[in-house]
C-alpha cells in the first residue's frame, strides 16, 4: 500500500479544511515561518518526530500546524492526554472541539507502564503508516525560565524505538497568551515594535541522535533530551 493511500480517523479532507478555518485567527497576526527548507524529508514522504518548544497553551499546536505547507498538514498527528481530551463526557466533548484544530490520538498520562506502553505503540503505528508525530516534550505548561524547564523522556523512548529523525520547532510570541489556569487571550500575544501581534515558528534541521557506545537505556533517554533542549535554546 502506498503512503498516499494511507489515512487515519480525522485526516479526511473536509476535516483539514475545518482546521484551516479554525486557525484563521492567525491571519490577524504577523505570522512568520522560518526553516521550511528543513522539511525536505517530509516532502519526500518520510515520517518524522516533530518536537516543539516552549509549550505555552493550546494555541501552540495550531501554530505548529499553521506553519506547515498545506500539503504536509494532512500527515500530522498529535498525541493528546486521554484523561483530559478523550475520557468521560467532558473529555469526549473536548475531543470533538480539538478535532477541529488538530488531528490527535489518545495517550495515557498515568505513570503505569501499561498506559505508557500503549501510547508508544500507537505513536509507532502512526509513524509506520507515514504520519509525523507532533509532540511537546515538556508535556505541560510551566512558568519556569526556558533554561530551567524539564523535558520528559517519553519522546526519547519513541526516538530510540523507531530511529526516526527529529525536527525541532521553536515557537515565539505565544508565551503569555495562555498562562496555566487561564483561558487564551488574543490581546496577550507578543507585539512587535509597530504594535502588531507577532508569532514566529522556526523549523530546525532534522536531528539523528547518535549515542555512540552508550548502552544504558535510561542514560540514552537523558542524553537525547539534554541534546534536544540545548538545540531549542540555541534556535
Amino acid at each position: 500500500m502506498s503512503r498516499e493511500s494511507l489515512s487515519c480517523p480525522g485526516s479526511e479532507p473536509f476535516m483539514e479544511k475545518i482546521r484551516d478555518l479554525t486557525a484563521s485567527f492567525f491571519e490577524l497576526t504577523r505570522f512568520e515561518v522560518e526553516g521550511l527548507n528543513n522539511l525536505e524529508l517530509m516532502r519526500d514522504g518520510e515520517p518524522v518526530i516533530i518536537a516543539f518548544f516552549p509549550h505555552s497553551g493550546h494555541p501552540d499546536s495550531l501554530a505548529v500546524r499553521r506553519a506547515f505547507p498545506q500539503e504536509l498538514r494532512k500527515k500530522l498527528i498529535y498525541p493528546a492526554a486521554a484523561d483530559y481530551w478523550h475520557n468521560g463526557i467532558k473529555g469526549k466533548a473536548r475531543s470533538v472541539l480539538s478535532s477541529m484544530a488538530v488531528n490527535s490520538f489518545p495517550v495515557s498520562r498515568d505513570d503505569h507502564l501499561k498506559g505508557i506502553e500503549s501510547g508508544l505503540k500507537s505513536a509507532i503505528r502512526y509513524l509506520e503508516e507515514g504520519f509525523s508525530i507532533v509532540i511537546s516534550p515538556e508535556g505541560t505548561r510551566s512558568s519556569l525560565p526556558l533554561s530551567e524547564r524539564n523535558l520528559r523522556t517519553g519522546m526519547a523512548e519513541l526516538i530510540l524505538r523507531t530511529g526516526r529523525p527529529v525536527i525541532p520547532v521553536r515557537l515565539r510570541g505565544l508565551e503569555d497568551a495562555m498562562p496555566k489556569g487561564s483561558n487564551f487571550s488574543f490581546n496577550s500575544l507578543v507585539r512587535d515594535n509597530k504594535g502588531q501581534r507577532l508569532i514566529s515558528v522556526t523549523f530546525g534541521k532534522p536531528i539523528d541522535f547518535d549515542l555512540g557506545g552508550e548502552t544504558l537505556r535510561s542514560r540514552q533517554r537523558k542524553i537525547i533530551m539534554a541534546q534536544l533542549k540545548q538545540q531549542f535554546l540555541q534556535m
